[in-house]
């Protein structure tokens, strides 16, 4: 078995939570998407990673039951996260994420404290409909939120907030981290004590799975995995899952009642 790789979010203190290698990656990639989209992008670049903001390279309890797969951290139209970011409260629970401490809300935008920020607002709208079942059983908000919030945990591709994702070549000092969560949690997908979702970039989460010693199979192989009808859409809703995907997703969070 490979060595474990020791999270690396443990070892920084900020105000930085770069590494000199990852400023200068970050920088280049910057410089090229910029010239490349100057022409056509009068209001900004939408592949522009912004370091201002704390980065999110997952979410939530690694342990849980519904692994998300994403992209990378967004950036809302608003741009309310530069401010988010730097409300004290806030900001110790995404280094606290980090760091994997553990918090009643682990899944933090589903924190009744920060269901008004910009991630409180996407995670919601997206998760609605399953919301609203589980209200309709549970017949507490505050309940349901603290029990997606245990079940739920996000992988991103890279860690650094972008209006819109694009793959980079160069490798951030932290995916190795990233990429151990992930086999992780494939490992318990394939034992079925998970699902995973896999909502955007399946091509890219896919070649990060091929690379797992011995493996000859497809993430979509895996009888437990899922991924979403709109290969671009992070909706979790019974359209874009498929009614079968969906009742499965909902037995999955109920069997935590």
């Amino acid at each position: 078995m490979a060595n474990k790789v020791e999270n690396p979010w443990t070892g920084m203190n900020g105000p930085n939570y770069y590494t000199e290698n990852d400023k200068k990656i970050i920088e280049a990639f910057n410089e090229k998407t910029e010239e490349a989209f100057k022409e056509f992008c009068k209001k900004g670049n939408p592949h522009f990673i912004d370091i201002d903001l704390l980065p999110e390279p997952y979410m939530g309890n690694p342990k849980a039951n519904i692994i998300l797969l994403y992209s990378n951290p967004g950036i809302s139209s608003s741009k309310t996260e530069k401010n988010e970011h730097k409300v004290e409260k806030f900001k110790s629970f995404l280094i606290k994420n980090l760091t994997h401490e553990p918090v009643e809300y682990p899944y933090y935008y589903l924190n009744p404290d920060f269901e008004e920020t910009a991630g409180g607002v996407w995670i919601m709208d997206r998760i609605r409909e399953i919301f609203e079942i589980l209200l309709d059983e549970i017949k507490d908000k505050r309940k349901v939120q603290l029990l997606l919030s245990n079940n739920f945990f996000t992988l991103q591709l890279h860690p650094f907030h972008s209006r819109e994702f694009q793959p980079i070549n160069n490798s951030f000092s932290m995916d190795a981290y990233t990429i151990q969560l992930f086999m992780d949690a494939i490992e318990r997908v394939e034992k079925e004590e998970a699902l995973m979702i896999c909502t955007r970039s399946y091509v890219e989460w896919n070649k990060v799975y091929q690379k797992k010693e011995g493996t000859k199979k497809n993430l979509e192989d895996i009888p437990n995995f899922i991924r979403t009808k709109n290969a671009r859409s992070p909706y979790l809703t019974l359209g874009n899952l498929g009614e079968a995907n969906f009742n499965k997703l909902i037995a999955k969070l109920k069997k935590s009642l």
